[in-house]
């Protein structure tokens, strides 16, 4: 496999890792009218980004390369913001998880294009399975900003 797809995955195990402590972090502090459905739903959330880091960490093991680790790793290889502590409201929140999983999603699509080049349908697969997940939360998450 090419150096360009380990270094894609890496970063995509680095942005699941950030992603998954900021919904933690959504999760604990998310105030207001919609607390306990938010509240449920960001635990969901963060399910998911989580198992996402292993399995991003695992496909790249499959395919010759080596997952980082280490928190300040995840720092220097990500693409999305790091969670700012001051994000406390629903509306906000959900704005910016918004904002992350279009961002997620324009680079997995590029990501398509590496495993194309690589031949490889499995990558590519488990790239359009979370495509698919976050386009339909992105929808999700709109609705309830009233968008």
């Amino acid at each position: 496999m090419s150096k360009d797809l380990h270094s894609f995955l890496n970063q995509q195990v680095s942005n699941f890792a950030v992603l998954t402590e900021k919904l933690h972090h959504y999760h604990f502090y998310v105030r207001g009218n919609s607390f306990f459905t938010l509240h449920n739903e960001l635990r969901e959330e963060f399910k998911y980004s989580f198992n996402l880091v292993d399995d991003f960490a695992e496909r790249l093991l499959q395919v010759g390369g080596k997952p980082v680790t280490s928190l300040s790793e995840y720092l220097s290889l990500t693409t999305l913001k790091e969670n700012q502590k001051e994000t406390t409201d629903a509306h906000s929140m959900i704005e910016l998880l918004v904002k992350d999983y279009n961002q997620l999603v324009r680079e997995l699509k590029k990501g398509i294009e590496l495993v194309e080049a690589a031949n490889d349908p499995v990558s590519e697969d488990f790239f359009i399975e979370i495509i698919t997940y976050y386009e339909d939360r992105i929808w999700q998450f709109n609705s309830f900003l009233g968008k």
